[in-house]
């Protein structure tokens, strides 16, 4: 199922896999996709799903306001004994994480950053 979050043009694929939501965003994730991209899962939270796969395949860009969202996350679903996996970033959208050291949240593998 893919829905588009209003007025920000990014696309969220959601798929219920078991105990665990994945997401594949699929665009730009900037400015205004990032607060959108945020607003969906605060209501994934307040649900109780704190097991989030989130596929960056299709992901082209991503600014620093999508990154604050990825470890904003990352600490919320730890805060209650979740977890978010990020994989498949595209090359670059992993440049980016790791030129601002965003493997000090995540643990950067081959093929999926894992947040830790």
């Amino acid at each position: 199922m893919f829905s588009r979050l209003q007025r920000s043009g990014l696309m969220l694929g959601v798929q219920y896999e078991g105990d665990s939501i994945k997401i594949t965003p699929v665009g730009l994730i900037t400015r205004n996709a990032a607060t959108r991209f945020k607003e969906f899962v605060v209501t994934l939270f307040e649900s109780g799903h704190y097991q989030i796969k989130v596929d960056l395949s299709q992901v082209k860009q991503i600014d620093g306001h999508g990154l604050a969202v990825l470890t904003w996350m990352t600490v919320r679903a730890n805060e209650r004994e979740g977890q978010v996996t990020i994989s498949n970033p595209l090359p670059q959208v992993r440049r980016l994480m790791l030129a601002v050291q965003a493997h000090f949240m995540l643990e950067v593998s081959d093929y999926e950053l894992v947040a830790s």
